[in-house]
Order: C-alpha cells, then sequence, then structure tokens
C-alpha cells in the first residue's frame, strides 16, 4: 500500500464527533487491492498504527472493520447524505 497521506484536520475532527455521539456515516474506501467499497458505519475509535491513521467502527450488521483515514472517500452522515466538514471529495 502506499505510504500514509495525512487527512484534513477537520475531517479528522468530524470522524471523532462522529464516535463520540455514536453516529452512523456512509462512505466509500478503497480496500487493499485498490478496489472501490462502500459501508456505512458506527465510528468507535481512531488510531495510529505503523505511521497510519485508522478508523475502526462497526456496521449495521455489528460486523468491527479497519479502515485508513487516508483511503476513505467521499464520508457522508447516514441520516441527512451531507458530506462531513473537510472531506476532499
Amino acid at each position: 500500500m502506499k505510504a500514509y497521506k495525512p487527512i484534513p484536520c477537520m475531517l479528522h475532527e468530524q470522524f471523532e464527533f462522529a464516535a463520540l455521539k455514536m453516529r452512523y456515516i456512509e462512505l466509500v474506501w478503497l480496500d487493499e487491492g485498490g478496489t472501490e467499497r462502500s459501508i456505512k458505519v458506527k465510528p468507535i475509535d481512531l488510531f495510529a498504527k505503523q505511521g497510519a491513521e485508522y478508523l475502526k467502527g462497526k456496521t449495521s450488521a455489528g460486523e468491527i472493520c479497519l479502515l485508513r483515514l487516508d483511503q476513505i472517500k467521499s464520508p457522508v452522515w447516514a441520516e441527512t447524505g451531507e458530506p462531513l466538514l473537510g472531506s476532499r471529495d
């Protein structure tokens, strides 16, 4: 996978807010093979590991997922469809 590219601070704060308020977000991300995937997830935690930042989330089906923040595209609030502040797409 490519070297980690930090995301905008405002977007990071929006992910933290979603975790704090336990709000679902919908997003598209690139998996390790570069394939676009989409998911509805409730962020649980944000953390750094081996020089990259990750979102740990829980899907509506109860599955836990780990997503690298710089691979997330087009995050929106699930309730409204509004883009998260600071999103690049």
